[in-house]
């Protein structure tokens, strides 16, 4: 079972910005909509004792699983090429020392600075990690888990560093839900 809860606090916030939405997209429409919100914020103030409302995700949905492997394209003579073209796959692990600022820069995010492990596809950061013994890597819905031995284990150029690196293939499962948030009450 999945809930979800909205404070009070938020759900304002959100009225908030959707009225500002609508008073710069439809200006006609938005005086009416600036009413409405004030209306329904009144409402919500007026309720002095709730502080949240409460929604669960419907048992009625379908649940969707994408599950496909991503091999390494790369070697130990390609590695930096297709690390500075944008185009490298992989789980990559760096068993000796975590990246640097300088290594950071050459990946589509430079969020791996201190990373151990980092999950690369076509190019971009899908997931990273400080702990090169990870096996697996849970991300929102999506599952990162390495697969099989590494394909590769070798020393490589990164930003002017020689870096050694593990590369292993990955498998990526992402699922999905059809199912809807459904009101539970307030508190």
């Amino acid at each position: 079972m999945v809930t979800l809860v909205l404070t009070v606090q938020v759900i304002q916030f959100m009225l908030k910005n959707i009225a500002q939405y609508l008073e710069v997209v439809l200006v006609g429409l938005a005086v009416e909509t600036l009413k409405a919100v004030r209306i329904i914020t009144d409402i919500i103030d007026k309720k002095a004792a709730t502080v949240g409302y409460e929604f669960q995700l419907s048992a009625t949905g379908n649940i969707t699983v994408d599950a496909q492997t991503f091999p390494t394209n790369s070697t130990a003579g390609t590695f930096s090429t297709l690390l500075g073209n944008g185009t490298l796959t992989g789980w990559l692990v760096f068993p000796n020392a975590a990246l640097n600022a300088d290594q950071a820069d050459e990946f589509s995010t430079d969020a791996v600075q201190g990373a151990k492990v980092v999950i690369v596809r076509n190019g971009l950061v899908e997931a990273f990690s400080s702990n090169e013994g990870l096996l697996q890597l849970v991300v929102g819905n999506v599952t990162y888990e390495r697969a099989g031995a590494s394909t590769w284990n070798s020393a490589v150029n990164i930003a002017g560093f020689t870096t050694t690196v593990q590369v292993y293939a990955f498998d990526r499962t992402s699922r999905t839900s059809s199912a809807a948030w459904v009101y539970k009450g307030n508190f």
